[in-house]
């Protein structure tokens, strides 16, 4: 619930619910009441994010930085997806958080398809699909966007017969 105070001629807004609570000011009472109803709604609908600032801004290269110091060197394969994240920084890392979307995605698959296998592309876009879920839980976005991987079929190996096996009678 709202609540809204007069204070030196500004108009302070406390929203709390559900165990959250965030705060702003106004000028203008219509302004911190319709800023009080959005954020009762994106805590309701579980889109509000805590650490989100209008002064900090959060590139997906510090996502996946950190998302490669806190999780990646803990699992089997560190050292070997490591180097994919380094690539996917170099592309996308310049970008805020909020313009990663469905759309920047895609393009980029499609673009990468021209350069590289279908599965390389299918393991770099679980990259930052992974990251981003942890970007989740740190607070730092609220959605993953969907982007359909490329397909496999097709891309089976050709096996060649050894000299033994063509020699066998």
């Amino acid at each position: 619930m709202a609540t809204i105070r007069k204070r030196n001629g500004r108009y302070h807004t406390q929203v709390r619910k559900n165990g959250i609570s965030t705060t702003k000011s106004f000028t203008n009472k219509l302004d911190a009441q319709k800023w009080a109803k959005v954020q009762e709604v994106k805590i309701e609908q579980g889109t509000y994010t805590t650490i989100k600032k209008e002064d900090e801004v959060v590139t997906l290269a510090f996502l996946l930085a950190r998302w490669e110091k806190e999780v990646l060197t803990s699992l089997k394969s560190w050292s070997v997806e490591r180097y994919k994240v380094a690539l996917v920084s170099k592309a996308l890392g310049n970008l805020t958080l909020d313009k990663v979307t469905s759309t920047l995605l895609a393009s980029y698959r499609d673009k990468r398809l021209t350069e590289v296998s279908n599965q390389t592309v299918k393991h770099e876009l679980g990259l930052v699909r992974r990251a981003l879920k942890k970007g989740i839980e740190w607070g730092y976005t609220s959605i993953v966007p969907y982007v359909a991987s490329p397909s496999l079929k097709g891309q089976a190996r050709t096996r060649r017969l050894t000299e033994k096996e063509l020699n066998v009678p």
